[in-house]
């Protein structure tokens, strides 16, 4: 509802911008023919005869006569008609202002709505990333390094889109098809919001999941047994989302406000949660109600 009716509001906007063009169009095209009618009523009928040379009597010639009235009236008449459409289109043109008023005085608490929205859908989506990859990795369905123990996956492996680290690909999938279509930059577009796993390599540095998922050899088996990470930031801060969200292994759903992390290719690093102790890695301990590595405080909750 809060999306369509900003939507709504926009197109006001620009309904005024093409009236008022047309107005100030319209006025012009009144004041040129003002012009010419002036300038026609006025001009040869002041003269009464043609210029002569000396000794030789002046004689009226036709360029000196005074112009027929239909002259004078056709502009005359063009102006009243312009004139009635310009009268019509200001009257259009203040309704549409007032409308626009009445929009823009819905348009903060629309906004706000659609927000507060947009940042339920990453907190549930950050409760069923958690339920999903603990499934996968009880269940051992990713298990590279073939010890029995599970690892955890990327949205492409738990929506059954690729087969990643697996034999096949997961069968049902555990998370919706919707979170199958990454972009080149491997983030996910849902609700007003991007979102990103990182797992981690060898030496607990976060690998961000590529946009063909993960594969086998990118990331240690043995860590990501045990972790994982990820970001959520708004497609356009202020407009789609305010805050900056993470979730790990540990269940914890950490935000942040910074207008820096807005767009494709512009969300945090991957330690960017995380303690400044442990700097790049994602194995550390979180910037619970702390100064992360980013230099974002971290605040924990909703």
């Amino acid at each position: 509802m809060g999306t369509r009716a900003l939507w709504a509001g926009s197109l006001v906007l620009a309904l005024v911008a093409v009236l008022l063009c047309q107005v100030l169009d319209l006025r012009s095209q009144v004041l040129s023919l003002r012009r010419a009618a002036h300038e026609a009523g006025e001009g040869s009928p002041g003269l009464s005869a043609a210029a002569a040379p000396p000794g030789r009597e002046a004689r009226p010639g036709p360029e000196l006569q005074a112009l027929p009235l239909a002259t004078v009236a056709a502009p005359d008449a063009r102006v009243a008609a312009l004139e009635r459409s310009v009268e019509r289109l200001e009257a259009q043109l203040a309704e549409a202002q007032a409308a626009s008023a009445r929009v823009q005085a819905l348009a903060g608490p629309l906004r706000a709505r659609m927000i507060d929205e947009h940042h339920a859908a990453v907190l549930a989506t950050s409760r069923n990333l958690l339920s999903a990859l603990a499934q996968v990795q009880v269940t051992a369905r990713i298990d590279e390094d073939r010890d029995g123990t599970g690892e955890f996956g990327g949205f492409l492996e738990l929506s059954g889109a690729v087969a990643g680290r697996m034999a096949q690909p997961l069968s049902p999938p555990v998370m919706s098809r919707a979170f199958a279509q990454p972009s080149a930059g491997g983030e996910v577009q849902r609700s007003g919001y991007l979102f990103r796993i990182y797992l981690p390599d060898a030496r607990g540095q976060g690998v961000g999941e590529p946009a063909t998922g993960f594969a086998a050899g990118m990331v240690d088996a043995n860590l990501a047994e045990t972790t994982w990470c990820m970001y959520a930031w708004p497609q356009e801060y202020g407009v789609t989302g305010t805050r900056t969200f993470f979730t790990s292994q540990a269940g914890d759903v950490l935000w942040c406000d910074c207008p820096a992390y807005s767009g494709p290719g512009r969300g945090p690093s991957a330690d960017a949660a995380f303690c400044t102790a442990t700097r790049g890695g994602i194995t550390g301990p979180h910037a619970v109600g702390a100064t992360g590595n980013d230099g974002n405080a971290w605040a924990q909750g909703a």
